[in-house]
């Protein structure tokens, strides 16, 4: 019963996964650039004007594969292993304490699912930024490398900064999504609880 619940739900995050990113790609590439304030990228709509022009609508999809390959694992393992975890500590546990299971679950799987996948959130945010290093205003940040996709990018920043480089962040995002999963899945669960008929 839970391995067939956590197939689901591990399918369920994939496709969801999917559809979110091909509609998200092109907002998250314009606030990378415009985040590191390259010349061109000062306001949404001169970030949309200046990608465009530089490639097309095709560039605010800069970076689709780096994003399916981090955001894939991320949902399908995020929601797979709540599923897997807050079904062992509900067993485990009395009735009265199934909200300190999501609880702990969400932190669990929020935090571990963040750290790995932080080398393709580092990928992604590379390729979705390259256009715009060596813009005048980005003269203290280092020249960027012209990557040719995901996995150029991977063996680029391994080689220049060794395979910690492409960690980097990787605290910062466990910090970040260990609490965003606590109330994701808080709210999730109790939903589910209150609309049982």
């Amino acid at each position: 019963m839970v391995v067939s619940e956590v197939l689901r739900k591990l399918l369920a995050g994939t496709f969801g996964a999917i559809a979110a990113t091909l509609v998200g790609v092109p907002f998250e590439c314009l606030k990378h650039r415009m985040q590191l304030g390259g010349t061109g990228y000062t306001t949404p709509l001169l970030a949309l004007k200046s990608a465009v022009n530089a490639g097309g609508v095709r560039a605010l999809y800069t970076g689709i594969g780096s994003t399916l390959a981090r955001n894939i694992p991320y949902n399908a393992l995020h929601f797979g292993l709540f599923e897997l975890l807050v079904g062992i500590l509900r067993r485990m546990a009395s009735q009265s304490n199934a909200m300190w299971c999501d609880l702990i679950a969400g932190a669990f799987a929020g935090s571990f699912t963040a750290v790995l996948t932080t080398p393709m959130d580092v990928v992604n945010t590379r390729l979705q930024t390259q256009a715009i290093f060596g813009s005048s205003s980005l003269t203290n940040l280092t020249a960027a490398t012209a990557y040719v996709g995901p996995i150029d990018a991977a063996v680029q920043i391994a080689r220049q900064g060794g395979l910690h480089a492409l960690m980097q962040g990787a605290g910062v995002r466990c910090v970040l999504y260990a609490p965003s999963a606590i109330v994701f899945f808080a709210v999730y669960e109790n939903i589910k609880r209150h609309l049982r008929l």
